[in-house]
């Protein structure tokens, strides 16, 4: 993961996000290449979009994305954090796809229970492979509060374990807490619905940047994604919202 790099996250363009169960209708395959194409430096990958593909599928993948210079180095993983057999299972397999997929993170939420175990099954998750875990801190788990995660991301260390800003776009007391709170522990960056929120994204950016931080970006959702667009207008826009961004980071 470099600073300044932006990547495309799968999801952005995954018409059946929303669906239950999710599933996939992307022929990842095909897209790779097109997003190398369109300009974005990596991928970070909708779990969906890997857990039904088989070992050689994933090298495939895998050596696609980086022959193309545009490598899968996120996967964004779904597993609930709370000690049980389900999720234990979940986790290895999650660690499997990111063995052959050779990602440098994972992207998770620490998602609910008591604390102490919710902290002690991602340490366990974290002995199990030498990804980074980037904390998403998505409202409604017990990271939503930017002063608890900071407590909890120092408490785990944050070389291992930093926070990602997901509140790029929310209103500025919300943005500005988050900045206050987290900015020395943050590396990663969702950004969404840039096309259509402009004047707040470079307003956003320059303050990231008075604050002394390089982070890595993700286009994680575009204006179609709200409208349960088809992939390819949802691939569209979110090329046109990485544009844009690269402009506003110079």
């Amino acid at each position: 993961m470099k600073p300044g790099d932006i990547y495309l996250a799968t999801i952005c363009i995954e018409q059946f996000r929303w669906a239950k169960p999710k599933r996939s209708s992307l022929d990842l395959d095909a897209f790779i290449p097109r997003i190398a194409e369109a300009g974005f430096n990596g991928i970070e990958l909708w779990e969906f979009h890997a857990d039904k593909l088989g070992e050689e599928a994933l090298k495939r993948a895998r050596d696609l994305a980086a022959e193309a210079g545009c490598p899968i180095t996120v996967l964004s993983t779904y597993v609930e954090t709370v000690p049980a057999e389900e999720n234990v299972a979940h986790r290895r397999r999650l660690n499997d796809i990111a063995r052959v997929l050779g990602v440098d993170a994972y992207k998770y939420n620490i998602t609910g229970g008591a604390r102490d175990e919710a902290l002690r099954f991602v340490r366990d998750w974290a002995a199990e492979t030498d990804a980074l875990f980037l904390c998403e801190c998505h409202g409604g788990t017990m990271m939503e509060d930017p002063a608890a995660a900071a407590e909890i991301i120092r408490e785990l260390g944050p070389e291992r374990f930093p926070a990602m800003l997901h509140t790029l776009t929310a209103g500025d007391e919300e943005f500005e807490r988050d900045l206050a709170l987290k900015g020395d522990l943050l590396r990663y960056v969702h950004v969404q619905s840039a096309g259509s929120r402009r004047e707040r994204i470079v307003e956003r950016v320059k303050r990231i940047g008075e604050a002394g931080l390089t982070l890595t970006w993700s286009i994680e959702f575009s204006p179609p994604v709200y409208e349960k667009a088809d992939n390819e207008t949802c691939f569209a826009a979110a090329v046109e919202d990485m544009r844009f961004l690269r402009e506003c980071l110079g």
